[in-house]
């Protein structure tokens, strides 16, 4: 199963080479916003001097996490006030329900103890390991950078648009495609925040509100949904392709939309993206049968004498495809 955008597609590089990549941009970053020193609080600080929100980082990085509320700032402020009431919090959201020990080992620390202490502000995070952090903690470090609107490419320091590496969390809840393709409607689109999308998903699918907030996570990781101006933009220029999933993974996914076939039936349409996916043949071909196979339904109506109805072709589709 792979993920495809727009652009070409390549592989990430390796491990041995990451150390570079962020020290790499966080040299270009500092560079940007006029700062020498590599401390993360000074570039943050430079960041809120030039009108930059870090409220807008953290979203960009958690939503829709629920996080423990980041002091804002306003105006000029010291890169000590920065470190003490939002980058140490920011820390310890990012690590979560790891330990300091597999959080250590993930960032390739010497000991455990160094993320303790950037954590806690004993001591202040390299901006480069704060970089590190991001990407390999959360996966959204292109998030991040899309909010901070970078004037370069950073492709150009190794990193590469690349086919996510959690492209396997897409189908591992049944929903999640189903909540990707509510986002892209007009109303929920144009909701006012990312709390009323959230509630507008859920009132058109009747999917639970954990359920929609994990799927929504993971499709930002994914690259797949953006976080803009503190709203969710469903990614039109990325799409998936899957050359097969497990009879399990399929199991589920039918287990759970069938199970709700009844109920589905208010809410049209959202439910059978799922089923689409399972199938190796082209979208040309499958809207082919579709349409061969909506005359066929229109033919036996007619000539049953009985009216056509949008529930008996819904059965019939879902049944078939």
């Amino acid at each position: 199963m792979e993920f495809y955008s727009s652009d070409s597609v390549q592989r990430r590089p390796s491990k041995a080479k990451t150390a570079d990549r962020y020290e790499a941009l966080a040299t270009r970053l500092m560079v940007e916003v006029g700062e020498s020193s590599v401390r993360a609080s000074r570039f943050l600080s430079a960041l809120q001097a030039s009108g930059v929100q870090l409220r807008d980082l953290s979203e960009a990085v958690f939503a829709p996490r629920i996080v423990a509320d980041f002091k804002g700032f306003k105006g000029q402020v010291s890169r000590l006030a920065i470190q003490q009431k939002w980058l140490c919090p920011f820390l310890v959201a990012l690590r979560g329900d790891r330990t300091l020990v597999e959080t250590a080992a993930l960032l390739g620390l010497g000991t455990a103890s160094s993320y303790h202490h950037w954590e806690s502000g004993r001591r202040d995070i390299p901006l480069a390991h704060w970089l590190r952090a991001i990407d390999l903690l959360s996966g959204r470090l292109e998030a991040m950078l899309a909010t901070i609107s970078v004037p370069f490419d950073i492709g150009e320091l190794g990193f590469k648009k690349v086919a996510p590496h959690l492209y396997s969390l897409f189908f591992a809840d049944p929903w999640t495609p189903t909540v990707l393709t509510v986002l892209r409607l007009p109303d929920v689109a144009g909701g006012s925040s990312m709390s009323h999308q959230i509630d507008c998903v859920i009132r058109k699918t009747g999917i639970l509100r954990d359920c929609v907030v994990g799927s929504l996570d993971t499709l930002v990781r994914l690259r797949l949904v953006e976080i803009r101006h503190a709203k969710f933009y469903a990614n039109p220029s990325q799409f998936y392709a899957i050359p097969s999933l497990s009879s399990g993974q399929i199991e589920r996914i039918h287990h759970y939309w069938f199970g709700r076939s009844i109920e589905m039936l208010e809410r049209p349409g959202f439910h059978k993206v799922e089923q689409h996916a399972l199938t190796h043949e082209s979208k040309e071909k499958i809207i082919g049968w579709i349409a061969e196979l909506r005359e066929r339904i229109r033919t036996e109506v007619k000539s049953s004498g009985e009216p056509e109805t949008l529930i008996h072709i819904g059965w019939q589709l879902a049944e078939f495809v």
